[in-house]
């Protein structure tokens, strides 16, 4: 998808497709985003699930067994 668009998207300038919202979500959970639901406690919104410095931390930790092999999966 287009950056443009995104940024578009994100604006209110434009409506995505369904399908490419979900695309866009899927994303930023796999890179660490939480998204919260409407609740007495609070609005809904979207936050790191954790800090920056704990997802180096994660990072680094994933990086020390090296890649995985498909067959390992």
């Amino acid at each position: 998808m287009e950056r443009s668009k995104i940024r578009k998207f994100e604006r209110g300038i434009i409506n995505l497709p369904d399908e490419s919202k979900q695309a866009i979500k899927d994303v930023l959970i796999e890179h660490g985003a939480l998204f919260l639901p409407d609740s007495e406690a609070g609005g809904y919104g979207v936050r790191l699930k954790h800090s920056s410095s704990k997802t180096r931390q994660l990072d680094r930790w994933e990086a020390e067994g090296g890649p995985v092999a498909e067959d390992d999966v």
